[in-house]
């Protein structure tokens, strides 16, 4: 794992986990194993790798310059975006279920008496 510490300063790896130097150097070395927690901490901060904090579900998503990128687009979404999707999907919801209840009065004409 000593290629995901490469052309990382022992100083950036101790800003992003929290760990001493002296622990840091070691792992670099190769002569202790980078714990777990720390290993997908750094996948995440210097990858952007979803996944290693998310799980596999997320392969191929990734964070980078406060965007998230998805498999399936090539450009990524701001967080206000996502917030927009969510509240878009809520409304076509709504519309959904208000269609459903319509359903019955249009099959049975009686809709048209409210007009």
């Amino acid at each position: 794992m000593n290629d995901l510490l490469f052309g990382v300063s022992v100083e950036e790896i101790e800003r992003i986990t929290g760990e001493s130097q002296k622990v840091i150097k070691k792992w670099k070395k190769g002569t202790k194993q980078i714990p777990e927690p720390a290993l997908r901490l750094l996948k995440l901060y210097l990858s952007g790798d979803a996944s290693a904090l998310l799980g596999d579900e997320w392969k191929g998503y990734r964070f980078t310059n406060s965007l998230i990128f998805v498999p399936e687009w090539r450009n990524g979404f701001t967080p206000h975006e996502i917030r927009a999707f969510f509240w878009i999907l809520a409304a076509l919801c709504i519309l959904l279920v208000g269609l459903s209840e319509l359903r019955p009065l249009w099959r049975d004409q009686s809709i048209f008496s409210l007009w």
